[in-house]
């Protein structure tokens, strides 16, 4: 049985410089099987009414689409959250893609789950944690492994990887420049080559991706996290040292829906 549903969000719109309020309308019908990227490519329309004019993503008379009300927060960066955007992407899952602003973030805090970003929010349910988030979207789009083996040798990859960027990160962040130094030095030597070439063997012994042979969820992670990671290990020629790493990236954003994502998506360095 069909049923209406309407929401209002509170977003800051990509083209606009202030806080726009969305109305969200659509009709909608229970899905008959688990959304993935074949049953919610046909039919995903999303009506936008902005100052009472349909701002309708691809034109079209359709008023019926077979997913949620879908809403992706995070900064205006790259980092934990453009993993999450291309997997949705990937999905032809239609989403708002709100891009929080330094001056919204401490109103906008208080309301997440955890204080914390990305948050994934459907049909105004708030999802929160970024590895809890990319799982679920790897499930939902067919991405998280055929069997328990499969889904723990993502887990498995995702952390290892993991260890590498926090580990990088806590660098980044520190302010004391001196400590900084000899923490950045003591990685280089001590850290980063085993850690780095380990993870170029991972990819050597899974045709090229970082888990069970094939692309998976944690792929979207490394690829949406790859020009933050060059960032925070300071090695801009990483693409050089390890080619693979490079090659993991372009795949993943030359996918079908992702490819498109990101010829649209606004610039960010990181």
């Amino acid at each position: 049985m069909e049923s209406k549903r309407k929401s209002t969000i509170q977003i800051e719109a990509l083209h606009f410089a202030e806080p726009k309020t969305y109305n969200v309308f659509s009709q909608a019908r229970r899905p008959q099987k688990p959304y993935g990227r074949r049953h919610c490519k046909r039919g995903c329309i999303l009506f936008i009414v902005f100052d009472g004019k349909q701002q309708l993503p691809g034109a079209s008379t359709s008023t019926e689409f077979d997913m949620p009300i879908i809403v992706f927060k995070y900064f205006r960066v790259k980092a934990l959250g453009e993993g999450g955007r291309m997997l949705l992407a990937y999905g032809g899952q239609e989403f708002v893609d709100h891009r929080v602003s330094d001056q919204e973030w401490p109103t906008l805090k208080p309301t997440t789950p955890f204080g914390q970003l990305p948050v994934l929010e459907v049909d105004g349910k708030q999802y929160a944690q970024s590895m809890a988030i990319y799982r679920y979207l790897g499930r939902r789009f067919g991405l998280a492994g055929d069997d328990v083996e499969e889904e723990y040798l993502i887990d498995q990859a995702v952390e290892f990887y993991n260890e590498l960027r926090l580990k990088a990160s806590a660098v980044y962040h520190e302010s004391d420049k001196i400590i900084k130094a000899k923490m950045h030095d003591d990685l280089m030597k001590n850290y980063y080559p085993f850690m780095l070439k380990k993870l170029d063997d991972v990819m050597s012994e899974n045709n090229g991706y970082l888990a069970a042979g094939k692309l998976t969820w944690a792929d979207f992670l490394f690829a949406g996290m790859y020009d933050c990671l060059k960032m925070v290990l300071k090695l801009p020629d990483l693409d050089v040292r390890y080619p693979s790493f490079k090659n993991l990236h372009r795949r993943v954003l030359s996918l079908p829906g992702v490819d498109e994502y990101c010829k649209k998506a606004p610039h960010s360095e990181f």
